[in-house]
């Protein structure tokens, strides 16, 4: 009888201190990327300090999964969220009907170079979305389905960025519980399901954050160069589906940077993502500026 009850304040105490363990190797590994003189070389899944991060209960199922259903559960979480709902409701308040309107008036007159509203000209956003929702018309149809499930593709795409920066930082573990976490949040819900640019905006903003922290800790100067070459695509492609607004998270990202040991700073500069950022952004606009003879 005795022994029976030890057993489990055995089982308890040790996973307290696995808990415990956990959670300091986990404090330490963010103390070490947020300061620089703790920055470790290679903070990475792979490294020691995550190798040796001890399993607890709680996530040793989820470890024994295949490496593609740890990546496939949150992806089909988010899937099941975004388009659970679709078709339970109409077109909604001024936004929603007003690009829905421009993505229809796309399809209409077969011009997808400017997004117009009855049929006039309307330059308050670049085109992107307005074709992901006018391709969605093409294919299921003028309706809200059209209208919305694009918005699902995009909810998976911010998803699989999230877990990827989620397992760059903190392991495997990390990366799916952070996917997971954001596929089924309220406000990705929302997003996906309101006919608006919030939600393709979040999927470039979420790849260009997953390429800032990608460069930030890795070690070979040639891929640190090819992660900001992604990041600047991806900014590419915010600029052309919102606008500046897309660069805003320059604003955490450059001081960060600068505080960081040469050697360790992420090539904002670097001509070629420069230049990737251009060949993404630019066509549009410079088409634009032609079409209207805009010197």
């Amino acid at each position: 009888m005795e022994t029976s009850q030890a057993a489990p304040l055995q089982e308890t105490a040790e996973g307290k201190m696995l808990g415990h363990r956990r959670r300091e190797l986990l404090a330490s590994g963010r103390a070490a990327f947020l300061h620089r003189s703790r920055m470790p070389i290679e903070p990475t899944p792979t490294s020691p300090r995550f190798a040796s991060l001890p399993a607890s209960a709680d996530w040793r199922g989820v470890l024994a999964w295949s490496p593609w259903l740890r990546l496939l559960l949150p992806l089909l979480a988010a899937l099941v969220v975004g388009a659970a709902f679709q078709g339970s409701r109409g077109l909604m308040e001024t936004s929603e009907t007003r690009y829905a309107e421009c993505a229809r008036e796309m399809v209409a007159t077969g011009d997808w170079m400017e997004p117009g509203l009855e049929f006039q000209p309307h330059r308050t956003k670049p085109p992107v979305a307005y074709w992901c929702m006018a391709a969605g018309m093409k294919l299921f149809g003028v309706n809200a389905w059209g209208a919305r499930l694009p918005g699902v593709a995009a909810l998976l795409l911010a998803t699989l960025a999230v877990g990827l920066a989620g397992r760059r930082l903190w392991g495997e573990p990390a990366g799916f519980a952070a996917a997971l976490v954001f596929s089924v949040g309220l406000l990705p819900f929302v997003a996906a399901y309101t006919v608006t640019t919030d939600i393709y905006l979040t999927a470039a903003e979420a790849l260009a954050a997953a390429a800032f922290l990608f460069a930030a800790t890795e070690t070979d100067p040639l891929r640190r160069r090819r992660y900001a070459v992604a990041m600047w695509a991806a900014w590419g492609l915010g600029f052309v589906i919102k606008g500046p607004p897309a660069l805003l998270p320059m604003l955490a990202f450059i001081p960060w940077n600068l505080l960081q040991p040469p050697e360790r700073r992420v090539p904002l500069g670097n001509w070629r993502g420069l230049l990737a950022f251009v060949a993404v952004a630019a066509p549009w606009y410079v088409a634009m500026r032609l079409r209207h003879r805009i010197c």
